[in-house]
């Protein structure tokens, strides 16, 4: 593996740093690691060592890395996540969960536990 030391300016490091407190003040995580990995780098850590401290492979280093070197601090921002969209809506989210709260006999079930089929009938 080709060693070498990243270096940013302080510009590119001050947008890395609120970055990242914008990030751990909203919990996201997805966006707290990739810049946490740079940050671990730009540190002199190796990509094993960051691998380590942020608890990601290192395939997930070198490709924020890559991102980063490629894009600088907008290639760390993930737009979409990854997967089918909800089916439903937080609305209709707390909605089902009210009902499930209630009971299956407040909805008009004839038993008192709820069941997965009573439940997709519902949804």
């Amino acid at each position: 593996m080709l060693a070498f030391r990243l270096t940013v300016s302080a510009a590119c490091r001050r947008q890395l740093e609120q970055k990242l407190n914008i990030a751990q003040q909203m919990g996201k995580i997805e966006q707290v690691k990739p810049v946490l990995a740079i940050l671990s780098l730009v540190e002199g850590a190796t990509v094993q060592a960051t691998a380590m401290i942020v608890k990601v492979s290192e395939e997930a280093v070198r490709q924020w890395l890559h991102l980063f070197l490629v894009k600088e601090v907008q290639g760390l921002t993930t737009n979409n996540p990854p997967g089918r969209r909800p089916q439903l809506t937080k609305a209709q989210k707390q909605e089902l969960a009210q009902i499930i709260d209630d009971g299956p006999e407040t909805a008009g079930f004839p038993v008192a536990c709820w069941r997965w089929p009573m439940i997709h009938h519902l949804i």
